[in-house]
C-alpha cells in the first residue's frame, strides 16, 4: 500500500512561480520541489476537445481509478480544513491526507516533509492562486471515518506528451475526468516539473504558458470548485 499525508498550505505572497518556488526551496531546505499547475474544468467537457484544444498529444491510454472521500460523522475533517481520499487502480491503493493550515506553523516540523509542492489552481478571469503542499507518509485510514458519500466515484485519466520548458525542466501533463454513478462531475487539466534552485530562476516559461492555458480554456473554468469540492456537493456541503 501507498499512502501519503498531505498538507495544503495556503499563503498570500509571493505571487509568482519563481519566489513561490525559493520560498519552498528555503523553508524546507530541500533539493527539489515540484510545481504543479491546475485548471479545474466542467465535467461536461468532451475528453476529445479539451486535448484538442490544449493543443497537446496523447500519451498511453485512459487510465481509470475508484475514488473515496472519508470524513468523520460531524465532518470534523472538512470543518478543520483537512482531507481523507484514497485512489484504486486496482493494483495499488493511494491514502491522501490534506490539511490546510498556517504555513510558519506547519513548516516548525521539517523532518516529516517527503515531498513539497507549489500549486497553481486556474480562476476563469485569467487569474490563478498559489497554495503550498507537502507530503508525508500514512499507513492506514483513521478509524473514525467513513465515506463522505456512497455514489461510485470514477476517475479517468489520459497522459498527454511531456512539455520541455527548457534549462533541464521539463514538465509531466495529464487531463481527467471524475464521474458520480457514471454522470459527468469535474474536470482538470494539470502539468507538474520538479526543480531546484537553479531551475527555479528560469520558470518564468512555465509560468507563461500556464497563464496562456488559462486564458485559453476560460469558457470551460469551473472557478471556485476542486474535484474535493465538487464531491463534497453532492452531500449538499462545500469545503
Amino acid at each position: 500500500m501507498i499512502g501519503f499525508r498531505q498538507f495544503l498550505l495556503e499563503f498570500a505572497s509571493p505571487t509568482s512561480f519563481e519566489d513561490s518556488l525559493k520560498l519552498a526551496l528555503r523553508s524546507t531546505g530541500m533539493d527539489k520541489v515540484y510545481l504543479e499547475c491546475k485548471i479545474p474544468l466542467k465535467g461536461t467537457i468532451d475528453l476529445d476537445r479539451l486535448i484538442d484544444k490544449i493543443g497537446a498529444s496523447r500519451s498511453g491510454g485512459v487510465k481509470e481509478r475508484n475514488i473515496m472521500f472519508y470524513d468523520t460523522k460531524d465532518q470534523s475533517y472538512r470543518n478543520n480544513h483537512q482531507i481523507v481520499r484514497t485512489r484504486d487502480d486496482g493494483h495499488d491503493l493511494e491514502i491522501v491526507h490534506k490539511t490546510r493550515g498556517d504555513f510558519e506553523n506547519v513548516m516548525n516540523d521539517k523532518s516529516k516533509i517527503t515531498k513539497f509542492k507549489v500549486e497553481a489552481i486556474a480562476n476563469n478571469d485569467g487569474t490563478h492562486h498559489l497554495s503550498y503542499m507537502h507530503t508525508t507518509e500514512v499507513n492506514k485510514l483513521p478509524s473514525d471515518i467513513k465515506a463522505v458519500t456512497h455514489k461510485s466515484i470514477v476517475e479517468k485519466n489520459q497522459d498527454l506528451k511531456p512539455i520541455d520548458f527548457g534549462h533541464d525542466i521539463e514538465a509531466k501533463q495529464n487531463v481527467s475526468m471524475w464521474y458520480a454513478d457514471g454522470s459527468p462531475l469535474i474536470g482538470e487539466y494539470a502539468f507538474q516539473c520538479k526543480v531546484d534552485k537553479h531551475e527555479a530562476k528560469h520558470i518564468q516559461p512555465a509560468e507563461d504558458y500556464y497563464n496562456h492555458l488559462v486564458n485559453k480554456l476560460s469558457a470551460y473554468i469551473e472557478t471556485g470548485m476542486t474535484k474535493t469540492e465538487a464531491v463534497y456537493k453532492l452531500t449538499g456541503k462545500h469545503i
